[in-house]
């Protein structure tokens, strides 16, 4: 799964003054690399994006909103394009989510990560109801949460390579170097029963601050079967422009929604459309908080 965000990041370098590397280029540096996050970060913010309110007023949220949103990032794959190049056209699919405790496992990470983490797991298990674990026993996780520099990304782009997938391979060519590509994250999917296995989420060490926070927040919470994201999705941080950084009340709907018991993983966008409207009507009418 390619970061929603890899989209708007191209069209903002050039203001930042950073490029997309063509694949013979030399590499940035370390701390080339952090300036030119932290300048993208500061061309966002002019342009009013990276925003943080829960509840913005300028977004208001209706129960056809919900069902629309629902169904663009919970039963559409996301387009993955890497260079340009088309790997997978998004199409509509069956919904998937996981069926067992979530088992994290990280690497690289600082306190401020692990802090933010801590509250994202305590935010999941209140809206899902799975348990979220820390582990450091690699063999019980099943997320993997890795912090990396530019040595630890090629090997960690070598693992990426052999995990047998046709569209990894590009992915974990460009993922080390480029400058679109802040985070990103893959996800493995039972193909009978529709149930997630394991997720892999990468960050890159150079990112700082909200900038850092805000990939682990949208790749973790895609993790978990949000998969998709859209220019017209708001409030919400599924989106291409950046305009939100962190969770809204929408996007813990759509989490919420995702996880209630009237829907099943393998439930096409056909029946899942009715029991999504019914439990957004529910959700608003009670103005549900959590």
């Amino acid at each position: 799964m390619i970061p929603a965000r890899a989209a708007g990041l191209a069209s903002l370098l050039a203001l930042a003054g950073g490029q997309s590397l063509p694949s013979d280029a030399a590499p940035l540096s370390s701390v080339e690399l952090s300036n030119t996050y932290a300048s993208i970060e500061r061309a966002y913010r002019e342009r009013g994006k990276f925003r943080s309110e829960y509840d913005p007023t300028d977004a208001p949220v209706s129960v056809d909103i919900l069902v629309k949103n629902f169904a663009r990032v919970a039963l559409q794959s996301e387009t993955h394009q890497v260079d340009g190049r088309v790997l997978a056209n998004g199409q509509p699919k069956p919904l998937v989510r996981w069926d067992m405790p979530l088992n994290l496992w990280t690497l690289g990470v600082d306190e401020f990560d692990k802090a933010h983490l801590e509250h994202l797991s305590d935010r999941i298990t209140r809206l899902t109801g799975l348990s979220v674990n820390f582990t450091r026993d690699v063999q019980r996780a099943n997320i993997y949460i890795m912090v990396a520099d530019a040595e630890g990304r090629r090997e960690l782009a070598e693992l990426i390579a052999t995990l047998g997938y046709a569209n990894d391979a590009p992915l974990a060519k460009v993922w080390p170097e480029q400058v679109k590509f802040p985070c990103v994250a893959r996800v493995a999917i039972d193909p009978v029963d529709h149930t997630m296995r394991w997720a892999i989420i990468l960050v890159k060490d150079e990112l700082n601050g909200a900038f850092r926070r805000s990939c682990f927040s949208e790749e973790l919470i895609q993790s978990l079967g949000l998969f998709n994201d859209g220019a017209n999705i708001r409030p919400s941080i599924f989106n291409d422009d950046a305009e939100f950084i962190e969770l809204t009340r929408h996007d813990e709907y759509l989490l919420h929604i995702l996880y209630d018991q009237r829907l099943r993983p393998g439930m096409t966008p056909e029946e899942a459309q009715p029991v999504v409207r019914e439990i957004a009507t529910k959700l608003l009418a009670d103005a549900k908080t959590f």
